[in-house]
């Protein structure tokens, strides 16, 4: 997710409740946990790390800002679980 470039503007405490502090409080109430979210603010780009059980979820939680740029969601999985599931299949 590319933010604005405002998005980390230490010196105003406006935008930083209208949008980062407005995408965690989002991402919260929306996905099952949030991991943690982390800013690189000389791209600016912005990594947030949720569980969330449907794409839906992590859509309403980047709402406040889904329209400051572009988005890549990468869903990850537990490989001990994958092999799990591989093991079971394979009976």
């Amino acid at each position: 997710m590319s933010p604005p470039p405002d998005l980390f503007d230490s010196s105003s405490s406006v935008t930083a409740a209208r949008t980062f502090g407005a995408l965690v409080e989002n991402l919260t109430e929306h996905v099952n946990e949030v991991i943690g979210v982390w800013g690189e603010p000389l791209s600016p780009t912005l990594f947030a790390v949720v569980d969330a059980d449907e794409a839906t979820q992590i859509i309403q939680g980047f709402f406040p800002i889904i329209d400051s740029g572009s988005a890549q969601v990468r869903p990850i999985v537990d490989m001990g679980t994958v092999m799990e599931i591989r093991d079971e299949m394979a009976d």
